[in-house]
């Protein structure tokens, strides 16, 4: 996979994804660029205050998990065509390099899996980072930004990734307080 090509084509996608997410839904609070761990699927997540609310209140013991949880989230949907295309370029790449990848019976995974893993993950925080220099974001720098991936980064690692995202010194602390919860 030509990785440059790959991380070009991220960068657009999270661009048209933040606008179409913006455009279409008052109160976005939140917006992450997500993939799964086995690198079947890379997409976006956000959400409103006005979903958030639904489901807790400020004050209440679990806010913080249902406003950092993406799980917990309302939007799945921005670029899709194009992120489609980056999960298809991601498969192809798993399809062509399975046996480097994974030992014969198809399931144990070598290290050569879990080093291209990582470059993928670490193209996508550097993406977000981009993102979080744009024009395009800084119209809406209160939206918090995310990089995550479900079930590979410890707790502190989530952390450094959203507090290298979002400067904020609260909103980290906030972040910090979903863990808890």
């Amino acid at each position: 996979m030509e990785i440059d090509l790959f991380q070009i084509k991220l960068v657009n996608a999270v661009e048209k994804a933040f606008v179409e997410v913006i455009q279409k839904n008052k109160g976005v609070y939140a917006f992450t660029l997500e993939c799964a761990s086995d690198l079947t699927s890379i997409g976006i997540a956000a959400n409103t205050t006005k979903y958030l609310n639904l489901f807790s209140d400020e004050g209440e013991e679990d806010y913080c998990y249902f406003k950092y949880n993406e799980d917990e989230w309302e939007i799945f949907s921005g670029a899709n065509q194009e992120f489609e295309e980056l999960s298809k370029m991601l498969q192809r790449e798993m399809e062509l390099r399975s046996y480097e990848f994974f030992e014969n019976d198809g399931i144990t995974v070598r290290k050569e899996f879990h080093e291209f893993q990582k470059m993928i993950f670490d193209v996508g925080i550097e993406v977000m980072k981009q993102f979080s220099t744009h024009p395009i974001y800084q119209q809406y720098s209160y939206i918090n930004l995310n990089f995550y991936v479900r079930d590979y980064y410890n707790e502190e690692e989530m952390i450094a990734i959203y507090a290298s995202l979002n400067p904020k010194e609260h909103v980290i602390a906030e972040y910090r307080q979903a863990f808890v919860e």
